[in-house]
């Protein structure tokens, strides 16, 4: 089979040096901790904002559709705040 070594140290059996794997191993580490740490800001951002303009269904007389954007919201805020605290745990 003609192509690049699986491994990234050009022994061929996949194993590599260790250098890429996982979060804290190399360069990229930190780019993936703060990717994630960027992601579950966007979760709570969007969580915030359908928080914050459930209000307007209710006050239109749609309180259905207002309290499925509270349920909602509240999920994203929870699902944020997870990915948040496992986004700094490493």
């Amino acid at each position: 089979m003609t192509g690049a070594p699986r491994g990234s140290d050009g022994r061929g059996d996949g194993r590599g040096d260790g250098r890429d794997a996982g979060h804290g191993g190399g360069r990229d580490g930190g780019r993936a901790a703060g990717r994630e740490r960027l992601v579950a800001l966007l979760v709570l951002g969007i969580g915030a904002v359908l928080l914050l303009t459930s209000v307007t269904w209710f006050g239109s007389g749609r309180s259905g559709v207002g309290a499925g954007q509270l349920v909602l919201a509240a999920g994203l805020l929870v699902a944020g705040a997870v990915l948040l605290r496992r986004s700094r745990a490493r």
